[in-house]
Parts: structure tokens; C-alpha cells; sequence
């Protein structure tokens, strides 16, 4: 874990003064590996390196966000050039553990933080021949703070892919049959959904000691509204037959857009919304607009790796009146 910065930062909130209008993204910047000396699985080359930096940083840029969540980012030095590129708006607070091809999650914060917790590879739900299998990345959770109003509690993660992977390993791999790769995204599949009860978890966790708490969950969480994963993210306290437990629900700040502006990434020709921001009801009420940077995007199904700087996922934004 990285350290955090937790240094006050009042100019920052003097500047929005009694109308504080702060603003929230999560980013998934594709494949923004270790610079290495030449293109691999695991690095990128200095071209592609340099490439991927500037592209990033001209984003997050343009976004402005205050706070931000940055995926499949492998170095520091990478979080530390988008950031200094920005105008140094941010300090970083916090990275998970490293994932596949070392790939990780980090969180930004112009704002200081009074609380901060990353849950590490925790024993999930899932067992295999006896063994409990780590339910995968890692979880930050941490609080925002405002000054003299209501912190926000944030959590980051980027939850497994739909792609196959291994049951013993839990890793991608090639399967030899239709059968082995149907078995393998049964197994992806069961592992983010144990992804998502363990945060649903810490959420519940929140609202039991705040009921009226302010949160925020974000990130690259590879399922789609209506999908099981979001459903125990979100909350459906009809399904449950639990009236008491609807102001625990979150509400998904794409729910304001239009239908034909909801995707974050394009698959073999699908408009997929994959990042998400969901916020609890006390937050909603300060709701004040969401984008998703969508415009450019193109179907690279299969074919990323060739390209240069670009991600194939939509940064999602949205600005709530705190």
C-alpha cells in the first residue's frame, strides 16, 4: 500500500466556499504497464510507454476531476506524471495490491483523508477441492474529508473480467475445448460476484454505524446494470422483501443519462457501460450532473494491444453539490 497524504487542504475547500461542487471519476486507462525496454505481456516499450502517459494525463486533464479512481496502472512514477501534467491538483492517496500482469488500482484525492483502509485478497466465498480461494483484488475504503461537512465514504475496486480463467489458478489460460472455456467463465463469473458481496459487505458495514451515510463506490466493475454483480452492488430491497433495507440501496449516477450515452467500453460491436459510480440516497440529493467521455471510442475487440496511448474504456464523471 502506498502511503497517504493526509495533510489539510483548505484552499481547496475555501474555493468552492458554502456551494462546494466536487467532482468524481473513475478511469480504467488500458493496460498502462511498467516501461520496460521492449513491448511484452508485462511491459510496454518506451514508445507505447510515453504514449500512454500523455494520453492519460490529457484526459484526467480534460475530466478535472477532484477525486479519481485510475485502473490497470502499474507504477507510481506513471500516477506521478499524469498528476504533475494536471496542474499537481491531486496527491495520491492509496493503490491496491498487484493484480494480474502486476496491473493496479489507485485512488486521487485533491482533498485530505481522514480514514483509509485497503482489504487485501481476503478469503472469498468460492471453495475449490476443500481450499477457500482469495476472492482477488483488492478494495480501497476510504473517507473523504470536507472540512466542516459530512465526509464521504469512497470505495475503489476493479472487479474480475468475463474472461475464462483457470478454476485451480484462478489465472487467464487458452482452454482446448467449449467446454473447458464455459467452465472457466462459470468460474470468472462466481469470482466477481464474491467480489461484489465482499464490497456489498463493507457497504452494509457503513450504513449500519450511519444510516444517513454519504458513499460513493467506483470503478471498473466489468458487469452491466441489471447484471447479478451490479444487483448485490446496487441493492434490491423488494427482492430481499426488506422495506427497512432500501435506504442501504445505491443509485447508479448513469440512471440521469440518456440510454444511447450509457457505455464506457465496446465489445465485438455491444455499447457496454462496465465503469460505474454509485452513491447512496444522501448523496443523490446533492446530484448534480454525470458524463461518461464516450465520443471517441472504438470497438478494439481483441486488437488493443496494438494500439498507441489510447484506452478502450470511457472515463465516467459525475459532480455532486456537497
Amino acid at each position: 500500500m502506498d502511503s497517504v497524504d493526509r495533510r489539510p487542504s483548505p484552499a481547496s475547500i475555501r474555493e468552492f466556499g458554502a456551494l462546494m461542487i466536487v467532482r468524481f471519476a473513475t478511469f480504467n486507462c488500458g493496460s498502462l504497464l511498467a516501461r520496460g525496454e521492449d513491448n511484452s505481456t508485462l511491459t510496454l516499450g518506451p514508445e507505447r510507454y510515453e504514449a500512454k502517459c500523455r494520453c492519460v494525463a490529457e484526459t484526467m486533464e480534460r475530466i478535472g476531476a477532484d477525486v479519481a479512481t485510475l485502473q490497470e496502472v502499474v507504477e507510481r512514477d506513471s500516477i506521478e506524471r499524469v498528476i504533475e501534467a494536471c496542474g499537481s491538483r491531486m496527491r495520491i492517496v492509496a493503490a491496491t495490491s498487484p493484480a494480474s500482469r502486476s496491473i493496479r488500482t489507485w485512488l486521487l484525492s485533491r482533498f485530505p483523508v481522514s480514514d483509509l483502509h485497503v482489504h487485501d485478497d481476503e478469503l472469498g466465498l468460492l471453495e475449490w477441492k476443500g481450499e477457500r480461494i482469495p476472492h482477488g483484488p483488492s478494495i480501497i475504503d476510504a473517507a473523504i474529508d470536507f472540512g466542516d461537512k459530512a465526509p464521504v465514504r469512497v470505495f475503489v475496486s476493479h472487479l474480475k473480467s468475463k474472461r475464462s480463467v483457470d478454476p485451480v489458478f484462478g489465472d487467464d489460460f487458452a482452454p482446448k475445448t467449449l467446454a473447458e472455456w464455459a467452465s472457466g467463465t462459470l468460474f470468472s463469473t462466481a469470482k466477481r460476484m464474491t467480489q461484489a458481496v465482499r464490497i456489498r459487505r463493507l457497504v452494509d458495514d457503513a450504513f449500519s454505524r450511519d444510516s444517513d451515510a454519504r458513499i460513493l463506490l467506483m470503478g471498473d466493475l466489468n458487469d452491466t446494470l441489471g447484471s447479478t454483480t451490479l444487483d448485490a452492488l446496487v441493492g434490491d430491497h423488494e427482492a430481499a422483501r426488506r422495506i427497512s433495507l432500501r435506504k442501504q440501496e445505491l443509485i447508479p449516477v448513469s440512471s440521469a443519462l440518456s440510454r444511447d450515452r450509457r457505455f464506457s467500453h465496446i465489445y465485438r460491436g455491444r455499447r457496454l457501460l462496465l465503469d460505474h459510480i454509485l452513491v447512496s440516497r444522501r448523496l443523490w440529493r446533492g446530484f448534480v450532473r454525470a458524463e461518461i467521455h464516450n465520443e471517441g471510442l472504438e470497438d478494439r475487440s481483441g486488437s488493443i494491444e496494438a494500439i498507441l496511448g489510447e484506452s478502450d474504456h470511457a472515463p465516467v464523471v459525475a459532480d455532486f453539490r456537497l
